[in-house]
């Protein structure tokens, strides 16, 4: 079943699906398929890139490898609890350009040591890189992505993990802290601004825990937030977890999770561990 959205100008098609007869499955999957992209390799400050997108609220995937994601505003989604650490984590200041623009406009900074090994479609890392632009990427990054892209696409940016991937400028009041946690890295972009304006600012987290998942928290969205990537992609940029484009997504005090395998199974799992050292205990 497909629906599609077939107008030529930007514009938002919202739809509501209703599986009555009691034959189907009880888990439907929606993915959101990006049918048709723009050149964007042309695309400048001066001339941005306006290719429709696409999102869905709530969940999607899985992906090729088996990522899926699911937002706060899904009953069975991840709760929204905002940690601060702009008073107890640590400033970014090693900021570095990667073009001729300032580092903060086009930048980088990194590697940021994560304190402990993180397998991230399959491959164990433990140095996360942040971007000027919204994302943090688990390899060096060597163009700050100016032009975000639908996920996922080979071009460069790869490897990342994208909050708000888009034209942002943290000249004026944007501030990035990190804190290392023992089961956990938490990085904060704070009151981050975009380049063009009445583009944000924004305020959000990265949190990147030891057992896979990846939760994102959105605390302030303000002015126009549509122009973004929201997702995940692979080292490869073959695969990948696209939960909005250029589209209409983002709202104040969101959680957005991404993880590998779904959480009745890691409860299980648990469980039979649990279960297994009772019995060696008791033999």
């Amino acid at each position: 079943m497909m629906i599609s959205n077939v107008t030529s100008v930007n514009s938002t098609l919202d739809y509501q699906i209703e599986l009555t007869n009691n034959t189907f499955p009880g888990q439907i999957i929606a993915r959101v398929v990006q049918v048709s992209e723009s050149d964007v390799t042309t695309a400048t400050k001066e001339n941005p890139d306006l290719s429709k997108g696409s999102s869905i609220m709530g969940s999607g995937g899985p992906d090729l490898f088996g990522y899926e994601w699911i937002d706060s505003n899904d009953p069975e989604g991840p709760d929204y609890v905002w940690n601060d650490i702009s008073t107890t984590g640590t400033l970014v200041t090693n900021w570095v350009p990667t073009s001729s623009y300032p580092a903060t406009d086009e930048g980088k900074a990194g590697p940021f040591n994560l304190g402990f090994t993180f397998k991230y479609y399959g491959i164990e890392y433990s140095n996360v890189w942040f971007c000027s632009n919204g994302f943090v990427s688990f390899v060096d990054i060597t163009d700050a992505g100016m032009s975000n892209e639908p996920i996922p696409t080979s071009n460069i940016p790869n490897n990342l993990i994208a909050g708000i991937w888009d034209d942002l400028d943290g000249q004026t009041t944007g501030q990035v802290f990190y804190k290392q946690e023992s089961n956990k890295f938490i990085v904060q972009f704070n009151n981050w601004p975009g380049y063009y304006s009445g583009t944000g600012p924004f305020t959000w987290q990265f949190v990147i825990h030891k057992n896979g998942k990846i939760i994102l928290y959105y605390k302030t969205i303000t002015g126009t937030s549509n122009s973004a990537t929201i997702g995940i992609e692979n080292h490869a940029g073959n695969d990948g977890l696209q939960v909005a484009y250029n589209a209409t997504y983002l709202q104040n005090n969101l959680a957005l999770q991404f993880s590998a395998e779904p959480e009745w199974l890691l409860a299980e799992i648990c469980r039979a561990l649990s279960t297994m050292e009772t019995r060696l205990q008791f033999c």
